[in-house]
């Protein structure tokens, strides 16, 4: 157990970040319902408006932040896979800059050192398993209150940047930057983040041998922010390269290989590679269901192969995939949680494709409805469930409803984060498709013209969003038989397309459809 200096009395702390898993939900609202009757100033998810990440990062750097202190609870399943990445920021922030963190064990915990992550180990605790919640609440103030001692400080620092085990991953200063940057989304460094983590990997491969957990661990951060980037191909290599070293140091029936897979089949998704990504999907999918631990994930790669049976046009497939997932879920989670509505925003979209359109709509509602109370009603995942619910008004030929739900979404997302995110552009694209339906033409070509430009200067020209832009933009004037531009765009895409998908992709049959009718 880790010594404290007391602080001097009244000061200002700031609020106190409480991380915890979501399945421990109802417990911490509970405690954190006594802290703030008793005056303690909390940050929790549910009663804050803004984006936790952010607030997370704005506290990992900086001594302005309004979070001054954390709490990180630990229930009988431990740390959840993004409660981890929580820990580790304040885990770094605890020895750079004296931020105090208090471990709490929950009653439903077991409570010995060994439930404790060891990053943790030598952080002051608080076991709500022994005593009543009025006594553990005081306990919890008073550690709060109190300066981190020198040797705990040294001792998490030594843990942190030296831990190697699976689940454990200790980040250096810059391995927890690039962290950041595929964590926060922020779309800016995705570049410089690419360039950092192949540093970063050779460096491990150097210093820790090529099979070294953290090698695959970097591999993983680097597919994903490739992908991101619409780098298809090299995201599948760099996912890859992750499997095949977390299959030689943990098996093939690890939770870790599920996780692996599941980022690897989606980039061979995103290739077009369906009956590859299902059969990853499959893999993943036999490792989380022998798993006792691993509902939650099993739910997520469930919804993520029932993306793939839409792409392939098997709607009935992937209702039946979804509804599995929203089973578990909502048994999970209780039926107003984030991943429950997640699960309904796609279960709406394969019964929109099935022509199930009231039912459609009912899921859709939910979904929004949920996120709205988590989140927020201005959030990025309530704009992406009312662009949703736009193209189901389409469907019924309820072009108003559906321009309003499409500006809707497209405020929230400019407001939240900003005109430069991809989000912008997706939205952008989704109005100017209906204005074409509406033959405004004039409305549409401005739109799909913004499009393009924002989609090239924040993701590239070879970018898939901004390929698909520039086709929108060729239809238009295709339609309006300005057929010398629209034919130099479909050329362009069609180069593009190719270049980065291959032939059979398709992305390439698609802008080869819009380039055939242009010349007929």
């Amino acid at each position: 157990m880790a010594t404290i200096t007391a602080c001097k009395p009244g000061a200002d702390r700031g609020s106190a970040f409480l991380c915890y898993n979501s399945r421990d939900r109802p417990q911490v609202i509970a405690i954190a319902e006594s802290l703030k009757a008793v005056g303690s100033d909390v940050w929790i998810d549910d009663w804050q408006a803004g984006t936790t990440m952010q607030a997370l990062s704005v506290a990992l750097y900086s001594s302005a932040s309004s979070i001054g202190a954390a709490v990180i609870f630990i229930g009988e399943s431990g740390l959840g896979i993004w409660q981890g990445f929580e820990a580790r920021l304040f885990a770094r922030a605890y020895f750079e800059r004296a931020l105090p963190i208090v471990i709490a064990l929950l009653p439903s915990a077991s409570r010995v050192a060994a439930t404790i992550p060891p990053m943790l180990v030598a952080v002051p605790r608080v076991d709500f398993g022994s005593v009543l919640r009025p006594e553990g609440v005081e306990m919890l103030r008073r550690a709060l209150a109190a300066n981190p001692s020198q040797e705990s400080k040294a001792s998490v620092r030594s843990v942190m940047e030296g831990e190697v085990s699976y689940g454990q991953i200790g980040l250096s200063a810059d391995e927890l930057n690039v962290e950041l940057i595929t964590k926060l989304h922020r779309i800016d460094d995705y570049k410089c983040g690419v360039e950092m983590l192949e540093r970063i990997v050779a460096q491990a491969r150097s210093a820790l041998g090529a099979r070294h957990p953290k090698v695959s661990f970097h591999l993983n951060e680097l597919g994903l922010l490739l992908r991101e980037l619409g780098r298809f191909k090299e995201a599948e290599v760099s996912f890859l390269k992750a499997v095949q070293i977390d299959i030689f140091n943990v098996g093939e029936r690890h939770p870790v290989v599920a996780t692996r897979l599941n980022n690897l089949a989606l980039a061979l998704q995103e290739l077009g590679r369906f009956q590859d990504s299902e059969a990853i999907y499959r893999r993943a999918i036999a490792i989380e269901e022998a798993y006792a631990g691993g509902q939650d994930s099993l739910a997520m790669t469930l919804s993520n192969l029932s993306l793939v049976k839409n792409n392939m046009g098997r709607y009935s497939e992937s209702h039946d995939l979804l509804r599995r997932a929203l089973a578990i879920d909502t048994n999970l989670f209780g039926a107003s949680h984030s991943a429950v509505a997640r699960d309904l925003a796609n279960l709406s979209f394969a019964l929109h494709m099935l022509n199930r359109l009231d039912e459609a709509e009912e899921a859709c509602r939910q979904s929004i409805a949920i996120d709205t109370k988590c989140f927020g009603a201005k959030h990025p995942l309530v704009a992406t469930s009312l662009n949703n619910f736009a193209a189901l008004r389409i469907a019924q030929d309820d072009f108003p409803g559906a321009e309003e739900l499409h500006r809707r979404a497209l405020s929230i997302d400019r407001e939240v984060l900003g005109e430069s995110h991809p989000n912008v552009g997706r939205d952008t694209q989704n109005l100017a498709g209906l204005y074409c339906t509406l033959v405004r033409l004039d409305d549409a070509e401005k739109l799909w013209l913004d499009a393009v430009a924002m989609s090239e200067k924040t993701l590239g020209a070879e970018h898939y969003q901004t390929v698909f832009a520039q086709c929108g933009l060729a239809g238009l004037y295709a339609n309006e038989a300005r057929y010398g531009e629209a034919e130099s765009l479909y050329v362009d895409a069609l180069a593009i397309t190719s270049r980065v998908y291959g032939q059979d992709h398709m992305h390439v049959g698609q802008v080869t459809n819009g380039l055939g009718e242009l010349y007929r």
